[in-house]
């Protein structure tokens, strides 16, 4: 299945207590706590092309098949849910040595917006808001206002990125 969406924003936060507090204040409802471990694997059949193998636990790989843009904030890819408990290691023989992402992901989200609150291992606190269908500007600006406070250092590339410019490969 094909699937679209738009990263608005991406920040590393130190005070996710604090954006909580804001988030509940606008109207966004938690939506839960799930430990992720992303694998991405390097595809040379295609520029940028990469595949992430993600574990959340429960015996079932959320796969994405993709290829990154030099925009980072409009993505679109193939979207997969895999049970079979080979699949990483299958991966690993055809394209080598994945990046890999641990992180804790805390998600809230309104009718517009989906809002991730990442303690990624080896980086920090990470902050990201996603378009759901049509959001307007000025609906993002209510958040960013209310939100600024507590972001710093605006971030246009991925975790795994980050991960590799901090030399914490697996």
């Amino acid at each position: 299945m094909e699937v679209a969406l738009r990263r608005e924003a991406k920040f590393i936060c130190e005070d996710f207590d604090s954006v909580r507090d804001a988030l509940a204040e606008l109207g966004a409802q938690p939506g839960g706590v799930k430990l992720q471990t992303d694998y991405i694997f390097t595809r040379g059949d295609v520029p940028g092309g990469k595949i992430k193998a993600r574990d959340e636990g429960g015996g079932v790989l959320l796969v994405y098949v993709y290829a990154r843009a030099d925009d980072e904030r409009e993505v679109r890819f193939d979207y997969f849910e895999i049970r079979d408990g080979g699949l990483v290691d299958l991966l690993r023989s055809l394209y080598g040595e994945p990046t890999i992402v641990r992180k804790r992901r805390e998600r809230w989200a309104d009718r517009r917006f989906l809002f991730h609150l990442d303690e990624v291992e080896g980086v920090g606190n990470v902050f990201e808001i996603e378009t759901v269908g049509n959001a307007e500007p000025a609906d993002l600006a209510v958040y960013g206002e209310k939100l600024r406070p507590y972001m710093r250092n605006k971030l246009d590339c991925s975790n795994e990125d980050l991960i590799v410019k901090r030399g914490r490969l697996p």
